[in-house]
């Protein structure tokens, strides 16, 4: 252990100490009481971070000012999952945690788990004993309690185990436990976790005892330390004499052996929770609530199987309002709240219509803030945290909301006339329009998105102009790309509606027609509520889409050597349990809607039925095809050569949208030239575009939105070229990325010569933008355009031999060069001609050969090895 000097952190932290409070009964502490109660939210950098809790990600190093994080950033890992505590977490194994402390007793929590995946966390606290270690599946959750004792001005905790995933860490001061309201459930025999008081189906509520059921209830014990037991307490009410004030209430629930489920209602409230856990599967709900009467009341439903009840007293202002508005060029807005002598500052946070969440904007020792950012037409919400001496801030307050607008004033219609300068020149893009009376300003937006790729395109908008000209000159253009501006106009009464979007440097589409081009050999027609399949006569007639689909590719010429053609005119139905299997040397196309329906299963890489499937096929081409509903799989490809995909349109409600593979034998390559031109994909609860096994293949544009995973998912595939990728929440609460190399991508002969190819990257919201892992590489990619992503940008981990040639990283995620222990390091990265913009490039561990070339850094860093 390596000796750090006491910060003035925890110097702060003795001082509160000197006020702690231990020994009270549960009735008798005061709920606004401030005491060392830190708390750190483990998990990316972009994440969101638990209300009231300290960030800590993979990139937290330990420092003396700080006063915690990790000893060493070095291979940490991160993911974002589902909520805010525990939807995130950092792979701590090999990893040492520090905190800063004051000598004494502490009583420390480690949360632990993951929403997907399986965790076993290992871990020892100040050199003590090794501990830890329960195995979780995913959606399994752990907590370990210990009590410490700190003799050298600091804590510190390794962790190690199948990659210790940590989401959360509680620390605070030994001996409070009954001013925290811990309450351990289970039958009256079965053992309390240390630091809990029991609660046992036969403890109705007393004023005496200041706790309990409003009548008893059921309990069972199973195993394992808190969770090991429980009261089974649908129907009944659990109460708690509690002060007046603020708390946090934690519910955990679940069972070892049975599955569960548990709504609740606090004070009265909205019922929440209803989440099903499966055997060994847990689940904590969190929620602030008032206290006004003395009493906390939980009322429970469903099952509720309840191993535990935390009740924290928390600070927390409720005074917060608006005290000034100022309309006009200069706009701002003042807000203002009662002091607390407990608050050594305050953090001011703000939300703007359309944003996904608050972000800080100021920090002030005063009980009042002006934010002179805000913009006419906007509508702001604000929140503010008080920052104890210890600064570890506590939960949001109320919060207050104002719109920059004065509804006496009338707004201005949208701006015409939208055009581009008769010049566009190299990075560089001039629009104007018409003069819109009443108008004071004009807003400029721009989105890489055209309004056929998203539902509501607005909300790829990115205001990147303020103006009370007619004109407007994009200098910061990184693309060949299409770009597409849309313009508002503003004043007192706020904005208009968007201009008519116009498109820059679009491109010039083939003329050539891929589709609905005959002869047909056979045709199946739509009739009424009916389907006929006809191929020199009726091949089939009846009420079944599928059946008639079928019939038609069926009755082509048995044994061809040349490709046939099928059309189908019209919309309906098949089953999701079935596929439409299309052999070689054939054409099939719908001029129409083939919609799923789901079989109620989840999707399953087992299950190959897809609404299209080709199965060891060769000469098959599918030029327009529009699937709806919940396929497992919307085409599904396997061993084949040849295959054309054209114009391909995935709306769906789950599975995986195009799966193309050669899984039957993993030692060769059993997919060979395979086309695609365009794909539209969006809903999958899986990946968008996903091949394994393919040596050649080249990809148009991919639009992936809102899938559940990777927009592209390139696995063991070489040789490949993608002109265009478009990635809109491609992953979001996820590690995936709109753009994934894994397995060995990218690989010829245990060599990764340039293979891969991909023209760009564009990337907005979801998980990451590129992810490249397990070995690949081989890669060059000549553009990005990434930004506001959940994860990092880009992840280049255990990967060889890529290039990125330019473009633009807007945070607030970043760039990270990564190696996991068990692979060869990272090495043969060059980037070069990149804009950062409130960003970051991190290289960590150090890899041969990785360079960095023109990075242009706008409120950015870059940390990288021998620069």
């Amino acid at each position: 252990m390596v000796r750090k000097k006491l910060s003035i952190f925890m110097v702060l932290v003795m001082i509160f100490s000197l006020f702690s409070t231990s020994g009270l009964s549960v009735n008798t502490v005061s709920a606004e009481q401030d005491r060392p109660h830190l708390r750190f939210d483990f998990g990316t950098e972009s994440s969101v971070v638990q209300s009231g809790w300290t960030k800590v990600s993979d990139l937290t190093g330990y420092t003396s000012e700080r006063g915690f994080g990790f000893a060493e950033v070095r291979e940490g890992y991160s993911e974002d999952q589902i909520d805010d505590l525990r939807r995130d977490f950092v792979l701590t194994s090999g990893h040492t945690f520090y905190v800063d402390l004051a000598n004494g007793e502490y009583d420390v929590v480690i949360r632990s788990g993951s929403n997907n995946d399986f965790d076993t966390t290992f871990y020892r606290i100040n050199g003590g004993e090794d501990k830890g270690g329960f195995p979780t599946q995913g959606g399994s959750f752990r907590t370990y309690e210990e009590t410490v004792t700190v003799t050298e001005g600091q804590l510190f905790i390794e962790f190690w185990g199948a990659w210790g995933r940590v989401n959360g860490i509680e620390i605070y001061e030994a001996g409070s436990d009954e001013a925290l309201h811990k309450f351990d459930f289970g039958t009256p025999t079965s053992p309390v976790a240390e630091g809990y008081t029991k609660v046992s189906h036969t403890m109705v509520y007393d004023s005496e005892r200041g706790y309990g059921f409003d009548r008893t209830a059921g309990s069972r014990d199973q195993a394992h330390n808190l969770t090991r037991d429980f009261v089974i307490a649908g129907g009944n009410s659990f109460k708690a004499d509690v002060p007046n004030g603020h708390y946090r209430v934690a519910i955990t629930t679940g069972a070892e052996r049975d599955e569960n489920v548990t709504s609740y209602s606090i004070l009265g409230g909205e019922i929440k929770g209803g989440v099903v856990t499966a055997p060994r599967q847990y689940r904590t709900y969190q929620d602030i609530v008032e206290v006004t009467d003395g009493q906390l009341v939980i009322e429970f439903f469903d099952d509720s199987r309840i191993n535990a009840v935390e009740i924290v007293p928390v600070i927390m202002i409720t005074s917060l309002e608006i005290s000034e508005v100022t309309l006009g060029l200069d706009s701002s807005v003042s807000l203002s709240w009662d002091s607390m002598d407990a608050a050594n500052s305050y953090n001011v946070y703000r939300i703007a219509e359309g944003e996904d969440r608050f972000t800080r904007v100021g920090n002030t020792s005063e009980s009042s803030y002006t934010d002179e950012t805000t913009e006419l037409g906007y509508t702001y919400t604000y929140a503010v945290t008080p920052v104890p001496s210890f600064t570890i801030e506590s939960v949001r307050s109320n919060e207050v909301t104002v719109s920059m607008i004065d509804e006496t004033v009338k707004a201005p219609r949208n701006p015409v006339g939208v055009k581009l300068d008769n010049v566009v020149v190299e990075e560089e893009v001039t629009i104007s329009w018409n003069k819109v009376n009443n108008a004071d300003l004009y807003y400029v937006y721009r989105t890489r998105f055209h309004e056929d790729q998203l539902p509501n395109v607005e909300e790829s908008f990115e205001k990147i102009g303020v103006t009370n000209e007619l004109t407007f000159t994009d200098e910061n253009i990184y693309s060949s790309n299409p770009y597409y501006y849309a313009v508002r106009a503003v004043n007192a009464g706020g904005m208009s509606k968007a201009s008519k979007m116009i498109g820059a440097q679009e491109r010039e589409e083939s003329k050539e027609k891929t589709y609905g081009v005959g002869p047909f050999d056979a045709q199946v027609i739509q009739t009424g509520n009916g389907w006929r399949a006809i191929n020199d006569g009726v091949v089939y007639s009846g009420d079944d889409m599928l059946e008639a689909m079928q019939a038609a590719v069926d009755s082509l010429t048995p044994g061809r050597t040349t490709q046939e053609k099928v059309i189908v005119r019209g919309s309906g139905t098949i089953p999701g349990d079935k596929s439409l299997d299309i052999p070689s040397h054939t054409s099939f196309e719908i001029d129409g809607t083939i919609h799923v329906e789901g079989t109620g299963e989840s999707f399953s890489y087992g299950n190959h039925n897809a609404a299209v499937r080709i199965m060891h096929a060769e000469n098959v081409s599918i030029p327009k095809l529009n699937v709806t509903g919940t396929p497992n799989f919307g085409i599904f490809v396997r061993t084949s050569e040849d295959i054309h995909l054209g114009e391909i349109d995935l709306r769906l409600d789950g599975g995986l949208g195009i799966r193309i593979d050669s899984r039957d034998d993993d030692s060769v390559y059993g997919v060979r030239n395979v086309r695609i031109d365009n794909v539209y994909v969006s809903g999958t609860s899986d990946h968008g575009v996903e091949t394994y096994g393919v040596d050649g293949i080249t990809i148009g544009k991919v639009t992936a939105v809102d899938t559940g995973y990777s927009g592209i998912l390139l696995n063991d595939t070489i040789n490949a070229e993608v002109d265009r990728v478009y990635g809109f929440g491609a992953g979001t609460g996820t590690g995936y990325a709109a753009f994934r190399m894994a397995n060995r991508n990218g690989n010829i002969d245990d060599e990764y010569s340039k293979n891969i190819f991909v023209g760009e990257v564009i990337a907005r919201k979801g998980g990451r933008g590129i992810f490249s892992v397990s070995r690949s590489g081989g890669a060059v990619i000549d553009r990005v355009d990434i930004a506001n992503t959940g994860n990092n940008a880009m992840l280049i981990e255990n990967s060889f031999n890529i290039t990125i040639n330019g473009g633009v990283v807007v945070g607030p995620s970043g760039i990270r060069l990564a190696a996991r222990a068990d692979m060869p390091l990272t090495r043969d990265i060059l980037m070069k001609n990149l804009t950062l913009i409130n960003s970051s490039i991190l290289e960590q561990p150090c890899g041969p050969n990785n360079v960095f070339e023109n990075i242009n850094l706008v409120n950015s860093t870059m940390n990288v090895c021998g620069q």
